[in-house]
């Protein structure tokens, strides 16, 4: 019955280890050319456990490069995926390992003043580990000379890398082999009295 107990409990704790969640955080805005660049305020920033809402007013020059990025958090390995929209008609969007420097490109859009959507995008990560999620664009094609700008990522999801079948047979190996030392300890013990 002991353990039977222990078993449960472990299985239990290994289980609520294991949630995937997913944190983002730390928006940041920049427009301008290289050497002259000005940081853009952030109006609004909005988390829940599926969807990030940041918001940045009024600042995004049409006629100059802009950057957003976003701190993304993982806490187990596995696939991120989720949909990013824009108010902007021209934009790309990468996320960038900061402890290896690793740059994936996600995807990009253009359609020339029409807001941008893109719907499953998909990146690795690693537990754990800082990602910078990166929107950048060269101009903007809006006819106004400044405009807010919103980042939109919905359809959070994180899947956890399973582990392999062989993990859980050594595991087993592993623990049966325990209890038989156990039980031949015992039974030396036995002997000795």
């Amino acid at each position: 019955m002991k353990r039977l107990m222990t078993g449960i409990v472990l299985l239990l704790a290994s289980t609520l280890a294991s949630a995937a969640t997913v944190t983002i955080s730390n928006p940041v805005a920049v427009t301008g050319f290289e050497g002259d660049q000005s940081s853009v305020p952030v109006s609004s920033f909005f988390t829940t456990d599926t969807s990030v809402t940041a918001s940045f007013l009024d600042g995004m020059n049409a006629y100059q490069p802009f950057r957003i990025e976003l701190d993304v958090i993982t806490s187990v390995t596995g696939a991120l995926s989720f949909d990013l929209a824009t108010s902007v008609d021209e934009w790309a969007v990468s996320i960038v390992n900061t402890a290896t420097n690793v740059v994936t490109e996600l995807g990009s859009w253009f359609v020339l003043n029409q807001a941008g959507q893109l719907t499953g995008l998909l990146a690795e990560v690693e537990a754990d580990t800082v990602y910078k999620l990166v929107v950048y664009g060269d101009y903007l094609h809006d006819m106004d000379f400044s405009r807010d700008f919103t980042l939109t990522l919905s359809n959070i999801a994180l899947s956890e890398v399973p582990l392999p079948a062989a993990v859980w047979l050594f595991g087993s190996v592993l623990l049966g082999g325990l209890a038989l030392r156990r039980k031949r300890q015992k039974s030396l013990s036995a002997q000795v009295a």
